[in-house]
């Protein structure tokens, strides 16, 4: 224990970074000197509610721990119990959430703010919120999720017309006494205030675009001041829409793109399409889709000047996909899962994908679900790619043995590698996770 009380504070930072926050918490309870070591830890990340916010007040019990504040968590539909418990009251919430916005100033040393808001929330809001966080400066990572309310407690929801005379003066400076609509007024929201150079945004909808067109607004995130710094971007929704052909939208410098498309019937060759033509640097892709995934290489619509599906990735190192399975066969049971791709068919893939512009593969990962037990578990298994100096840059696969792993959840383990791959050969051996019954 004195070993690690002398350790510099950055160190313990990073040893505790790997504990959860109730842990921290009981380490921080040992001794005084604990305490004065696991704070920092303690509030790395902080839920801003109006009691935290109020703790952290100047002259407040916390006040000296505003500079270990890294990242800050707003979950404003929870704010005033809106929608839960019979609690309806428009105005208590706006009041609560102006609060809570506008704490967000006394932490400066944020890096990270995730973001959290019903589809309800008034434009004047969301332009207060990034007028607000735009102001922190040190924030480099955005998340923002739009829950989607339904209309039993959307109803509830007065007009800005009507809630505005009820706000406290405050308020109503906040918020602005002309309401504010994006799709109607453009040039006002080209005007707001938006938050700039971040190198990571993570989204997460319902329903999201990828569009073709620059905007300062992506998917209603004001995207327009991070365009040039803009490293890595991370989509979840339920459905993905993609904008076929040439845009002026170029994001130059991400070089990780992730899409997660719960439920959705996007096709994989537009989403290499746009990645290939909106983020030309891209040196990682991932695109997972939470259900059976059905072999993507049939013939599609394309555009007339999406005639050739060829996708140039010249840098992109890994790729991720769903592991793909064969088409379902007609009146089979539940005990009888559609039967996924074996090495050779996924071997002809990652050939084909190397064919059509991903010239520069290294790794290629595959991710499915059991078709027995937990649905929190998922099975990833891929190959490592190598080309030969000589011979003609002959490509080479070596697969990887596959391996459960919880959702959410990193594997510290060494992966084991099987060997390099046979011509010819499709046997799955070492591959039975999840094709025996239970």
């Amino acid at each position: 224990m004195s070993s690690l009380l002398a350790t510099p504070a950055e160190i313990c930072d990073q040893i505790l970074g790997y504990l959860y926050k109730q842990d921290i918490g009981n380490f921080s309870l040992c001794s005084k000197a604990c305490r004065k070591v696991a704070l920092p830890s303690l509030f790395a990340g902080l839920d801003l509610t109006p009691e935290s916010a109020a703790a952290f007040g100047d002259g407040a019990a916390f006040s000296s721990l505003r500079s270990d504040v890294r990242k800050l968590y707003l979950q404003g539909r929870v704010y005033s119990g809106f929608g839960q418990e019979g609690n309806k009251d428009t105005v208590a919430y706006v009041e609560t959430f102006r609060f809570c916005v506008e704490s967000i100033r006394l932490f400066p040393s944020v890096r990270n703010i995730y973001i959290e808001y019903g589809s309800y929330l008034w434009e004047n809001l969301c332009v207060a919120l990034w007028r607000e966080v735009s102001m922190l400066p040190n924030l480099k990572e955005a998340s923002r999720k739009v829950i989607h309310i339904g209309f039993y407690q959307g109803q509830y929801w007065k007009s800005y017309g009507d809630a505005y005379p009820h706000l406290s003066p405050i308020t109503q400076s906040f918020v602005g006494s002309e309401e504010v609509n994006h799709d109607e007024d453009m040039e006002t929201s080209k005007d707001a205030q938006m938050p700039g150079g971040l190198e990571v945004i993570r989204l997460y909808s319902r329903n999201t675009s990828l569009d073709r067109d620059e905007e300062p607004y992506f998917q209603g995130f004001p995207i327009k001041h991070s365009i040039e710094s803009l490293r890595e971007l991370h989509i979840t929704a339920l459905t993905v829409n993609i904008e076929a052909g040439p845009g002026t939208l170029i994001l130059p410098n991400v070089v990780k793109f992730s899409i997660d498309g719960h439920e959705s019937n996007y096709v994989h060759q537009w989403v290499f399409q746009w990645v290939s033509r909106h983020c030309p640097n891209v040196q990682s892709l991932s695109m997972i889709k939470d259900i059976d995934s059905r072999p993507f290489y049939v013939p599609v619509y394309f555009s007339p000047q999406d005639q050739s599906p060829y996708f140039p990735m010249p840098k992109l190192v890994t790729l991720t996909l769903q592991w793909f399975l064969e088409d379902p066969i007609p009146g089979a049971g539940p005990t009888q899962p559609p039967k996924k791709y074996k090495r050779r068919r996924l071997e002809a893939l990652v050939r084909e994908f190397m064919d059509q512009g991903m010239a520069g593969l290294k790794e290629v990962k595959f991710f499915r679900r059991p078709a027995f037990g937990s649905p929190d578990h998922i099975i990833e298994g891929g190959c490592r790619i190598s080309k030969d100096e000589g011979g003609g840059g002959k490509i080479r696969v070596w697969w990887k043995k596959p391996f459960y792993i919880m959702l959410g959840q990193k594997r510290f383990e060494e992966e084991e590698e099987l060997g390099e791959s046979v011509e010819g050969v499709d046997s799955d051996a070492d591959d039975d996770l999840d094709e025996n019954l239970p």
